[in-house]
This record gives C-alpha cells, sequence and structure tokens, in this order.
C-alpha cells in the first residue's frame, strides 16, 4: 500500500517502456487527477510519478484543474473528502 491510498486516495500506475527509458502514469480513481515519471529504472520512472503527484498536491496545482474543468454538483463531496485528506497530509508534514 503506498502513502496516499493511506490517505484514502485510490491510484492506479500503468508503465510502458520506449528504448531505455520508462514511462509511467498514475491516475487517481476518484479524482480525475494524473501524473507521470520517467527513469531509466522502472523504480525511478514509478518514484518520479509518486514525487509528482505529492508536488502537485502540495502547491495545489490540481485543486485549480479541478475547480476549473471538472466540479459538479455531485462531486462536491468528493472534493470535500479530498481536501479534508489534503489537510492532514499537510499537518503530518509540518
Amino acid at each position: 500500500m503506498n502513502f496516499l491510498e493511506n490517505l484514502n486516495i485510490k491510484t492506479e500506475l500503468t508503465s510502458e517502456k520506449f528504448l531505455d527509458i520508462y514511462k509511467t502514469t498514475l491516475e487517481t480513481k476518484n479524482l480525475p487527477f494524473k501524473s507521470f515519471g520517467k527513469g531509466f529504472s522502472l523504480d525511478e520512472a514509478k518514484n518520479s510519478a509518486y514525487g509528482e503527484m505529492c508536488e502537485r498536491i502540495l502547491t495545489r496545482n490540481f485543486l485549480e484543474e479541478y475547480y476549473k474543468y471538472y466540479i459538479k454538483a455531485e462531486s462536491a463531496e468528493i472534493m470535500e473528502k479530498f481536501l479534508r485528506i489534503l489537510l492532514l497530509l499537510l499537518q503530518i508534514i509540518y
């Protein structure tokens, strides 16, 4: 289990190899967010994708995208849960 799943953020990780480079896509299942990682090994690509996901969450990059393009009345409850989880995460880090 990864740290996002510990926060009830379900994810799906897919990877592919092109020449000597791995590309990994990390998508959240219950929110419309995704991040990308790349590296010379599969582990480097996965770590890169998770790092980018953390960076986007902590800098609120996803929140702006979400409000501009995806927010709907029925998804407001999911967003509220996500914001509570984000607040918890920030309290743990700081």
